[in-house]
This record gives C-alpha cells, structure tokens and sequence, in this order.
C-alpha cells in the first residue's frame, strides 16, 4: 500500500518515526556507458560481473543490503536475487539472509541449512515447501537459493549463511503450536494440557495471550533450562507474535498506523544482531527510502545511516506476475511498465535489455519506480532518494510453483 507521509505523521503522530532526505543535485545520465549491462544470472556462472559493478560500490562499511523487488510474483527478479545474494556471500562477506517472512515459519528450514552434516537435496525441498506452501517464495528458483546455501554451508564450517524471518505477518497464527510442542508442553504438561483441552474452542489470538502470560510468569526458569541461543530465539519469536497481535489492533482502527508499526518492527528486527552483515529480501516498498514512503528502509536509514544500500529492481516493458486476490486466490496478470518511470523512460531511449542504474547517474530528481502490490494493483512511486541502485528487467515472467 503506498503511504503519504504526511496522513501517516497525522494519524500515526507518537508511534513512528521517519527520515526526510534532502533532494541532492543529480548528474545528467548523458551516455549510455552509464547504464551496466547485467549478464548471466545462473548460480552456476561467475560472480565477475556484478563484480566490476558493485565492488566500489558496496564498500566493507555497508552492514545491510536491502534486496528489493517491484512484484513477489516475477521469476526474473528472483534470479537476479539470488545471484546478487550470491556475489555477497562469496565477495563481501554476507552471513545472514533477513526475509520478509515470520521466523517461527521459518526456523525449522534455517536450523537445517546451518546444523546439519550431510546435504539431502529432497530435505530441503521438503522443508521449504513445508515454510513456504504456495506463498511467493514457494518456487523452483528460491529453491535452488536454499540448496546453494545448503552446499556453501557445509563447506565453510563455522562460518555459515543463516536465515532469519523478520516480518510479523503470520507469526501469531503459527505461534500456538510452535510455542507447546518446543516448551510448554514439557515444562510445564498439566498448563499445557489444560490449554490444550480448549484449543478449538477459542481463537488462535486469544491462545497467544495465554502462552504469552505463561512466558512471562516462567521466563527465568525458562533461561535457566534452555541454552541462551536457543532462548533469545525463543523470545525474538514471542516478541514477532505479540507484534503480530498489535498490528492486527491496529488495523482494525488505522491501517496507516498498523502498515507503519509493521516496517518499524521490520526494522527493529534487521538489526537485532549486533555485527553480523546482512541481506534483506523483500518487496521495494518495505526497501525503498523514498521520501514520501513509510517504510522499513526509512527506518533504516534513521537507524543505520550510510550502512544500509538499497537495491530496488523494475522491468522497462511488460511484466506478467502472480499476485493475490482477495478471497486468497493466485492470479497471474500483465503489465505494461510505466511510462513516467526511469526504467521505461531508459528503454525508449537506449533500447537496452537488462541493466544497472545508480542514483548519482539519473537525471531526474524524483526517479519514478514500478510498484506492483501483492493484490495486483499497480502504482509508480519515487521522491528524493528511492534507491541506491536500480535494476531494470526488460520483461519479466511469473515464477514456476515448486
């Protein structure tokens, strides 16, 4: 959803907070020897390329690198990120990949990437498809990411790629049973079964607030029985779905306020770790530093200053996409790229397929950026500095189900 600026501050005035950035003067993009050619994105090509592109780019004093994308549901992008992941890992010393996804989904897949001996291609599968079912990471290409990882991992003991959720969506609903079978249920049976007893006969939130209670009123014997590990876990994920419970609060009243809160938290949680260097998966909207978007890389920006680069990526022509529909349904739908963006305005004058873009090169003061909402709706967005860098897919194709 795009957000103005100033409804947000009206509405939302004490619970958030947010970065104006002064519009600097741009360079005229005049050549097109301004404009990077972007080659092979196979994981199994060299990483030379993006390379020559990035390494003055992304210096050792970047900590976070926000990996954007216009629409969940294009395959190109994906390729593009995965590739890009893989040049950070193995150039620049990434350890951490951040998705706009809830942990607790997450971190049986993650604990597997890490600890595990052996490679078992059809584990990963199994358990990727088990995090991500037919949400937009359930695809062939994520698939081939986490198998990479997989391999990287047991070669470079000690020194692993780890994966970590940082949304808040759908951490409530997964919590109640993530919750007892990994504590509750055997510290303290006779609580857990008593709630158990009642499970469906009262909303999943409403179990949430009674786990909740539980972990407070036990916590310290909780730190005592468990690794500290895998107790700052544990509460990282607590924390997720008491958030979770907050936003929906909040929505119900405001959906600025709630849209606002959620990026807040999904900034809060980047930086949760203190040194580790860190890629950030997730829509440009949540990306961006746009001027007149509330948004994750805003808060960002608040937080970590220059340490955090942002990678948005468009398409120049036609993309066709999977989105949403209320009712929960996939649909694929085409797009025509906007005319007032950078990306088409580039292809109409170069007529250059995939490319790379940085700020300092765009003429434009206020470079317009292609936004696809997961529900399908389409909108241009883009004021001040929106992106560090931007990359632009001539056309894009709906990803393939895994």
């Amino acid at each position: 959803m795009k957000h103005s600026i100033k409804s947000v501050i009206k509405q939302a005035t004490g619970l958030i907070c947010f970065v104006m950035i002064a519009v600097p003067t741009f360079a005229q993009l005049k050549t097109k020897s301004q404009i990077h050619s972007l080659e092979s994105l196979s994981l199994e090509s060299a990483s030379g390329r993006l390379a020559s592109v990035f390494d003055e780019q992304i210096t050792g004093s970047i900590r976070f690198v926000g990996l954007g994308e216009f629409s969940h549901g294009g395959n190109e992008t994906i390729q593009f990120k995965l590739k890009m992941i893989q040049y950070l890992v193995e150039r620049k010393g990434y350890r951490e990949l951040l998705l706009e996804y809830p942990n607790i989904v997450v971190s049986p897949l993650a604990e597997y990437l890490v600890n595990n001996k052996s490679i078992n291609i059809d584990s990963v599968v199994c358990l990727a498809k088990s995090a991500f079912g037919r949400t937009f990471l359930g695809n062939a290409s994520f698939y081939d990411l986490l198998v990479w990882i997989k391999e990287y991992n047991l070669s470079h003991r000690g020194d692993e790629i780890n994966l970590r959720g940082i949304d808040i969506e759908g951490a409530s609903g997964a919590f109640p049973e993530y919750f007892m079978t990994s504590i509750m249920s055997f510290m303290d049976p006779s609580e857990a079964s008593k709630l158990r007893s009642g499970w469906k006969s009262i909303p999943k939130d409403s179990v949430v607030v009674v786990q909740m209670q539980w972990f407070r009123k036990n916590q310290e014997l909780i730190k005592m029985r468990v690794e500290k590990g895998s107790f700052d876990k544990l509460n990282y994920n607590v924390k997720c779905a008491e958030y979770k419970l907050i936003h929906e609060a909040l929505r119900k009243t405001n959906v600025y306020r709630a849209s606002a809160f959620r990026d807040s938290v999904m900034a809060a949680n980047v930086v949760v770790k203190d040194s580790t260097k860190a890629i950030i998966w997730a829509h440009n909207l949540h990306i961006t530093t746009s001027d007149n978007i509330v948004s994750m890389g805003n808060y960002l920006k608040t937080i970590a200053g220059k340490q955090y680069y942002t990678i948005l990526t468009d398409f120049s022509n036609q993309a066709t996409v999977w989105s949403i529909s209320n009712t929960g349904e996939l649909f694929k739908k085409t797009y025509a790229s906007n005319v007032k963006t950078v990306a088409n305005k580039i292809l109409k004058k170069y007529n250059v397929d995939q490319q790379i873009i940085f700020f300092e090169d765009i003429k434009d003061k206020h470079p317009k950026v292609n936004s696809i909402e997961r529900t399908g709706d389409q909108y241009v967005f883009g004021k001040g500095r929106p992106f560090d860098c931007l990359v632009v897919l001539r056309e894009v194709k709906p990803f393939i189900f895994q």
